[in-house]
């Protein structure tokens, strides 16, 4: 009788304590500040410190990529022979320096303009992002903005950090039906915040490696204007296309951060220097 009486008493205090509105939103709050320290510190964290600590066989795995990248994704360059060879001699005494991220130099077409970083040490530049500068300064604070790419391990690092996020997400949804809405959501702002923040570490480090080699820290906030406004000239044709404009949610869906930010960065550094 006892044990009756005891059990009807614990269920009498699940059903209060499911009943009160007050410990529901407490739980509710509790649950949503643990989920975002998770997001924005924990996870990033920890990311970090795998992806610094992994076993270098395993990013000798990324070596194979470009092969498979060039029949998938990469045209072959355009650019005559001899304007190749000029942005490779350019780039070889700071690739020389940065030789421990093992850094390989591609020229191809076919992405539009734009530089990418593989984990391997493969560092791609299209034809058009070439032809877009204005001077060779300019070209080079690309190249040190994809070194810091590789410096920091981003590739591995924002891979870690999305498979992090859905996990948790998944745990604290727990239901697979919802798991395209419910997840995918927040799972892709997760993504944009820390690829921004990836972008804005890695122009950190151009800046720090224009001032080292003597070049105009001027020349990497001109060429952070310069890929804006192309930028915003594709999105535009895109618009145009599609009949919708979304030039509202450029910026806040954008994996960059935005124009006045990175000039920021750039007056602020200037200023550390006096």
């Amino acid at each position: 009788m006892l044990k009756v009486l005891k059990g009807d008493s614990d269920l009498s205090l699940l059903h209060r304590l499911e009943s009160h509105l007050g410990l529901i939103l407490g739980s509710i709050v509790v649950a949503l500040v643990v989920s975002w320290l998770t997001i924005s510190q924990g996870i990033p964290r920890a990311a970090d410190a795998i992806a610094n600590n992994m076993p270098a066989v395993v990013v000798d795995q990324f070596d194979t990529q470009m092969a498979v990248l060039d029949r998938t994704l990469f045209d072959a360059s355009k650019l005559p022979d001899a304007e190749q060879e000029r942005v490779r001699q350019l780039f070889q005494p700071y690739l020389n320096q940065h030789s421990q991220l093992n850094p390989k130099l591609h020229i191809r077409s076919g992405i539009g303009v734009n530089a990418l970083a593989f984990p391997g040490g493969d560092i791609v530049f299209s034809d058009d992002i070439i032809q877009l500068v204005k001077n060779d300064e300019q070209l080079v604070s690309v190249l040190f903005h994809e070194l810091g790419h590789l410096q920091y391990r981003h590739f591995l690092r924002r891979t870690l950090q999305d498979s992090m996020v859905v996990m948790l997400l998944l745990f604290l949804v727990g239901d697979i039906e919802t798991l395209d809405l419910v997840v995918g959501i927040p799972a892709l702002l997760a993504d944009l915040s820390y690829s921004r923040d990836f972008e804005l570490e890695a122009d950190q480090f151009a800046l720090e490696q224009m001032h080292r080699n003597g070049l105009d820290i001027d020349a990497f906030g001109a060429m952070m204007e310069l890929l804006a406004a192309s930028q915003q000239d594709e999105q535009q044709n895109k618009d145009q296309a599609s009949g919708y404009d979304f030039g509202a949610l450029e910026g806040f869906l954008s994996t960059h951060p935005k124009s006045e930010d990175r000039a920021a960065m750039v007056e602020q550094f200037r200023n550390e220097l006096l």
